[in-house]
């Protein structure tokens, strides 16, 4: 048979006198975010949707109660909301399901002309394939809660009620409030920013440092499928942002380069007190003083360590491992470190309270800053409990054991995967298609009802259960 008519994945690793009789290692992304991903399954027969709620705490009470009211029934507990009349407030996140899949076509008579297993390699490469969508795709859906609720002004605009800037996530959607003992609350799935639904937020010039406060009522992503097209654009390089418009209730003067943070946004650590990522530099790089703020970031909202020995893992990608590793600061107290008993060749830092875990899926976007300087910013998180929720659909396994024995399709669930090989059905008997297929969704829940008023130490942030910290480097 001629290596013509053969397929051109399939020609290259044909016998040509000068081909190694076995497939060679090639390179692998190290995946991680998927690790410490809190795993819900979606039940079955729930829709495409599934919603999830989580009350928050009963507010301290300080004074005691006045002996004149006590009378009555109810002893006069329903002054002040004592006896518990609205005293717990509800928030709601969701996910939908979808699948992801992946099939190759392989020529079973082809196959026995190609020197090295072509059949082994696929399913290798599938299996290599599944794990590197699912850890990219955790990933996403950290980085973008996580580096929502703030972002910059391109471009300058006077007395304008709709504005454009680099990312409307986070500052797109907005809680419904409730009154829970005098003070507002939030209540409920996060709905797009309205009249009816407004978010407050504060712009800060960047020039002077001063700041106004705005409300936003609307928001309108850019235009094909809600991305950006706009190449200078920061945020969508890696889908990790959305640029668009945002819709002010009155008027708003704004310079380029001027921020705008949610009064809900979560923590963004960046080095030397940048506010954005366009202000960043090229001496602006990772610092022992930013793990330890974002570890205490954490400690401060009550949110409890994933891991078993108590430390929270730090993903980082290998440049800005070298950045941290030659940190003076963390030089001297990373003194008697140890590896890790979660992760295979990670670095624990018991006095920084993390454990080192190196990744090649974090996302690095290379641009050109406001000082016409070529850097490209690269990010590390610090993550907590659940983090991210990945829910699987529960009814997978049921569904393959339903699936007609008809000797077609053999079906596999390993890790939530389904691993399918269908039997050749071509006229000649030839061509077996393998893959997988995942069946779930991924969420980053929210921790908005957790308020001072429950927890003194903690802050306004919807997403409290991580911290990125944003810094730069010239490649």
């Amino acid at each position: 048979m001629s290596s013509e008519s053969l397929p051109s994945a399939v020609q290259d690793v044909l016998q040509q006198n000068m081909l190694d009789r076995k497939f060679q290692d090639t390179l692998k992304a190290k995946n991680t975010y998927r690790k410490t991903a809190y795993r819900l399954p979606m039940a079955t027969r729930s829709g495409e949707q599934m919603i999830y709620s989580r009350n928050g705490h009963i507010s301290p009470i300080f004074d005691n109660i006045v002996p004149s009211t006590n009378v009555g029934l109810d002893n006069g507990l329903t002054v002040n909301g004592i006896n518990g009349t609205g005293d717990i407030s509800f928030e709601q996140w969701s996910v939908f399901i979808g699948m992801l899949p992946k099939f190759l076509d392989i020529n079973l008579m082809n196959e026995q002309e190609v020197i090295a297993d072509l059949y082994a390699k696929y399913i290798e490469e599938l299996s290599i394939h599944a794990a590197f969508v699912l850890d990219l795709r955790v990933a996403r859906v950290a980085f973008q809660a996580y580096l929502s609720g703030s972002t910059y002004f391109p471009a300058a605009a006077t007395a304008q009620t709709t504005i454009r800037v680099d990312n409307i996530l986070g500052l797109n959607t907005a809680f419904q409030t409730i009154t829970v003992n005098g003070n507002a609350a939030a209540y409920g799935l996060p709905q797009p920013v309205s009249n009816t639904y407004p978010l407050t937020a504060t712009i800060t010039n960047s020039s002077t440092g001063a700041v106004q406060t705005v409300t936003i009522v609307g928001a309108t992503p850019d235009a094909t499928s809600g991305l950006a097209q706009d190449p200078a654009n920061i945020s969508t390089l890696g889908m990790y942002g959305m640029s668009g418009t945002l819709t002010f209730s009155a008027a708003v003067t704004v310079n380029a380069h001027d921020t705008i943070t949610a009064f809900d946004a979560p923590a963004i650590y960046r080095p030397n007190g940048k506010a954005s990522i366009n202000a960043l530099a090229l001496t602006d790089t990772l610092s022992a003083q930013m793990v330890l703020d974002a570890v205490a970031e954490l400690r401060a909202n009550g949110v409890p360590s994933p891991l078993s020995d108590g430390t929270y893992p730090c993903y980082l990608d290998p440049r800005i491992e070298a950045q941290i590793f030659t940190d003076p600061q963390y030089q001297v107290m990373s003194q008697g470190q140890m590896e890790s008993q979660d992760f295979v060749g990670a670095r624990v830092s018991r006095n920084f309270g993390v454990t080192f875990v190196t990744s090649t899926n974090a996302p690095a976007f290379t641009f050109t800053n406001f000082n016409n300087q070529q850097i490209t910013a690269r990010h590390a998180i610090v993550t907590g409990e659940k983090y991210v929720q990945e829910s699987p659909f529960a009814g997978v396994e049921k569904a393959i054991k339903g699936l007609p024995d008809g000797g077609v399709v053999d079906t596999r669930l390993i890790d939530d995967f389904v691993f399918a090989h269908r039997l050749p059905i071509d006229r000649a008997g030839q061509i077996m298609s393998l893959g997988w297929y995942w069946i779930g969704g991924h969420v980053a829940p929210t921790d908005a009802t957790i308020t001072k008023a429950t927890i003194p130490s903690a802050s306004n942030a919807r997403y409290k259960r991580a911290v990125v910290m944003q810094v730069a480097n010239g490649n």
